[in-house]
């Protein structure tokens, strides 16, 4: 086979090399005494540098949704493991405390029902909802599905919170191009705990500090502080 590519490669040299130099019969030219092996050095160059060219091309294209599927994973809420159970995800992004989800998204999270297996996608034709680059997150909240689809996001679910370093919005257009993402070892919790276990994710969903808690934590904090002021002096 290689045999055959090669002896190809070597007939089109010698063709370009005879069709340039009929062209330009009597007159200089730059493969006038250029051999067939380097008209096809020259040539092999070329044809690399329009591939090279064409596939930096193409890896920069927009695409019009995100993805992310996985079906090796545990969930766990509480500690126990969820079995049986239909949850909602949904893109997101997170600031401050947070979470705010992009609009239109879907997703699911099937731990056993049909079979184990999540998939959260986000489509859109231009990113006026998420700017290019932004940092995205991902939640997965205890909430049953609507419609096969996830619930409306309420920051009151139980939830996990994740994002990764490479989770970063694409240029959004009509294109059917679809960009994958995937857990990996930079897979980090915002909320929640996430372990990638190799591939075998586990992901731990908790509860959303109550107001209650929160007052409650903040007033032990000044105590503490009041007493080490007064301890100081």
């Amino acid at each position: 086979m290689f045999f055959k590519l090669g002896c190809l490669k070597y007939m089109l040299a010698k063709a370009l090399t005879a069709s340039i130099n009929k062209l330009y019969e009597g007159e200089p030219h730059m493969l006038e005494c250029m051999s067939a092996y380097n008209a096809l050095k020259m040539l092999s160059r070329t044809l690399c540098g329009f591939f090279i060219g064409w596939f930096m091309v193409s890896e920069s294209k927009a695409v019009s949704s995100i993805v992310l599927y996985d079906d090796s994973f545990s969930v766990l809420v509480d500690n126990n493991t969820v079995n049986n159970r239909y949850m909602s995800a949904l893109w997101g992004t997170y600031s401050n405390g947070i979470f705010s989800p992009l609009p239109n998204g879907t997703g699911f999270v099937d731990t056993g029902v049909d079979f184990l297996e999540m998939q959260i996608n986000y489509s859109k034709i231009d990113n006026s909802d998420v700017a290019v680059n932004t940092q995205l997150a991902l939640a997965i909240y205890d909430a049953d599905l609507v419609n096969f689809t996830a619930a409306p996001y309420n920051s009151s679910y139980d939830k996990a919170i994740l994002t990764d370093t490479l989770w970063r919005a694409p240029p959004f257009d009509s294109t059917p191009n679809m960009e994958s993402f995937v857990f990996s070892s930079n897979t980090t919790a915002l909320v929640g705990t996430f372990s990638y276990n190799g591939g075998n994710e586990i992901i731990g969903v908790v509860p959303e500090p109550s107001t209650l808690h929160l007052t409650l934590l903040g007033l032990l904090t000044l105590r503490n502080k009041i007493y080490e002021n007064k301890k100081q002096n």
